[in-house]
């Protein structure tokens, strides 16, 4: 017992599994946009998409986070929010792996700015198409680190 620290080691399937449940997650969230939390968060939303125009790579794990818990919190869904939660450390990791280069953090800010743009708009059938489109990108960028490593498990 306490013999130190346990590293929790992310398998391939693990990664499949985690990106699964967040696209339904954020999807469900975009899918059912509440007009009132819109209204509510529209300030935070415009506030969010000037920092991305400017953002550096350094701000990123801060802005993605903030751009995905925002699209959580606009459907008004507490259960789904509670779920997130608990995905969030997992997610966070992926988070780091998959911004793996310059093109990646490029096109993550540009695609988190349309996101909002479109929910500002009312555009929620466009959200949906680029939150998916967003996750599968992640999604494989991981599985590529993933894959590039020599073992069959990802370090957190």
């Amino acid at each position: 017992p306490n013999r130190g620290a346990h590293v929790r080691r992310y398998t391939s399937k693990d990664v499949t599994d985690s990106f699964a449940v967040r696209r339904l997650l954020e999807e469900y969230a975009v899918t059912h946009v509440s007009e009132e939390m819109r209204q509510l968060y529209m300030d935070e939303m415009r506030q969010l998409c000037k920092k991305l125009k400017t953002a550096q790579r350094e701000d990123y794990l801060d802005m993605d986070a903030a751009t995905h818990t925002l699209v959580i919190r606009l459907c008004n869904n507490g259960a789904l929010q509670n779920i997130y939660q608990t995905i969030f450390s997992q997610i966070s990791t992926f988070r780091e792996i998959s911004l793996i280069d310059n093109e990646a953090f490029y096109n993550s800010t540009r695609a988190h700015m349309i996101i909002l743009e479109d929910l500002m708009a009312g555009d929620d059938l466009r959200a949906l198409k680029v939150i998916h489109r967003h996750l599968e990108d992640a999604e494989k960028r991981v599985q590529v680190y993933y894959g590039k490593n020599d073992h069959d498990e990802l370090k957190t």
